[in-house]
């Protein structure tokens, strides 16, 4: 597996009441990936992976006391749908592109800007 970590910053973060310190940013992952398609048989169990990183982490306290939360775009195995999802998840703080296929590198570009 060939992941590419491509940006990275935090998400919102909500205030709770005077009495308590307000809560930390979630870190918001955008994770495109292909789910569907002709790609989707060796994909699957990565999605699987990420899913169940992101259940521990959360439930063990998260990172730094920060929650995490996942995007994860189905990209289809086609450039269009790469494309998409790059646009979709341009907005999370922490970007991931599964792999060197020609899918990703369309995407590439969207995400960097």
């Amino acid at each position: 597996m060939v992941v590419a970590l491509v940006a990275v910053a935090c998400g919102s973060s909500s205030a709770t009441s005077s009495s308590k310190k307000p809560a930390k940013a979630v870190f918001d992952i955008g994770v495109i990936e292909d789910e569907t398609g002709s790609n989707s048989t060796t994909n699957q169990p990565q999605v699987n992976g990420l899913v169940a990183w992101d259940h521990f982490v959360n439930t063990t306290g998260g990172i730094d006391g920060h929650s995490v939360h996942l995007d994860i775009c189905d990209a289809q195995s086609s450039v269009t749908g790469a494309v998409a999802c790059a646009s979709r998840v341009s907005g999370d703080g922490i970007i991931v592109e599964n792999g060197l296929t020609g899918e990703m590198a369309a995407a590439t570009p969207i995400v960097l800007s």
